[in-house]
């Protein structure tokens, strides 16, 4: 279960990581729609156009990272033999 938990924290931290990194690293919120310059070709003149693109936001790389650093904190609520980390006690007489 240790294992299993750590692997999966790391396979969430390392998802958020590539597609923020694949996003071109936007410092800002996520945005579902980018707004690009373009100039027309006759006049000479800049206008805008909105196009609609999902930009990975660095909130969303925070809160991958949260995720996975909840993950991996579970897992160490687990020993490394497979049982819980409690304590039992047993009394003999």
């Amino acid at each position: 279960m240790r294992l299993a938990l750590r692997l999966a924290a790391l396979g969430i931290g390392s998802a958020g990581l590539l597609f923020w990194l694949a996003g071109g690293l936007h410092l800002g919120w996520s945005k579902t729609t980018v707004t690009r310059t373009e100039i027309d070709e006759v006049t000479g003149l800049k206008y805008p156009v909105s196009e609609n693109r999902y930009v990975f936001g660095v909130e969303m790389f925070a809160a991958t990272l949260a995720v996975s650093g909840g993950l991996f904190g579970l897992s160490l609520a687990f020993r490394a033999d497979g049982q819980s980390g409690a304590v039992t006690t047993t009394t003999s007489s």
